[in-house]
This record gives C-alpha cells, structure tokens and sequence, in this order.
C-alpha cells in the first residue's frame, strides 16, 4: 500500500481527536452548554419545571460523551480496516478500545488541570462504553464509510488461508 494510502484513513481519526479536545475546552463547560440548551429546551417543553430542564440537560451532556467515543471508535476500526492493520474485527477491538481510552483519559486528565472544568472516572467510564457501542457497530458501519479495501490488497485472513 502506498504511504499516503496508509495515512489517508488516519486524517478522520486525527480529525475527530481534535474535536473531542475542542469539546472538552472550558467553552463547553456545563454554564457555557446551559445557555443556548437550556432556552431551546424550556422552548420544546415549556411545561417543564427548571429542574427538569436541568436533568435533560444532563443527560444530553452525558449522551454526547456516548456519541463522541462511539465515532471516534468507528474512525478508527475504519483506519485499522483500510491500512490493513486489522485483518479480522477482533484484531481490530483492542486498538480501537485502547485509543479511545487512551483519549478519554487524557481528555479528563486535561480537563481537571483546567479551573473551570473537572475530570471524571465516570466520564472516562462512559466515553470507553461509548467507545464500546461505536465498536459494536462498526462492522456494519465501515463498508458504508467507504471501508472497502481495495481488490489488489486482500484480506490477512484470505491471503493466509488461501
């Protein structure tokens, strides 16, 4: 595989990274989110009571951890899929679980050096089950993404058996 075909599949993942981090930034802090979530949510349920609307809030919060890891997880099994790093989805789930630990704890870590945020086991705990979920799809996922490697480079699993 030509070089800029191995590093291609990686841009997404490097990508993403980068907005994890930005969303980790104080400018996504719980106060900063509440401002323009809280209004739109007391608009879509206006007879919610403000603690209502908070608990939303959270689990909104909350939910985007999910999402966040869970694509992170798919980019990567994809970049795995494509440079052949990964010949069979098992080969595939212990990178992918790793980075995406790796940047959730390094994500929180950073967050509880920053005054205006806090760093939590349990966010960590969340982003790796998000990380988890994306896993569990990318298998189906990937060849949507255009994961399709190309025909002249078959399968480690193919080319071993056959």
């Amino acid at each position: 595989m030509a070089r800029h075909n191995a590093i291609r599949p990686w841009v997404p993942v490097v990508l993403w990274v980068a907005v994890i981090a930005g969303l980790g930034s104080s400018g996504f802090q719980h106060d900063q989110t509440s401002r323009f979530i809280g209004p739109l949510l007391h608009w879509l349920f206006p007879d919610w009571s403000d603690a209502d609307i908070a608990g939303l809030h959270g689990w909104i919060r909350k939910g985007a951890h999910v999402t966040e890891y869970a694509i992170a997880a798919v980019l990567t099994y994809r970049a795995l899929w494509l440079t052949g790093r990964a010949s069979t989805r098992l080969a595939a789930a212990l990178p992918t679980l790793g980075l995406v630990a790796g940047v959730a704890l390094a994500d929180e870590g950073r967050q509880a050096l920053v005054e205006s945020r806090t760093g939590s086991p349990r966010d960590v705990a969340l982003d790796v089950a998000g990380g988890g979920a994306g896993l569990g799809l990318a298998p189906w996922l990937v060849p949507w993404l255009g994961g399709r490697r190309r025909e002249n480079e078959p399968d480690r699993k193919d080319a071993a058996h056959g």
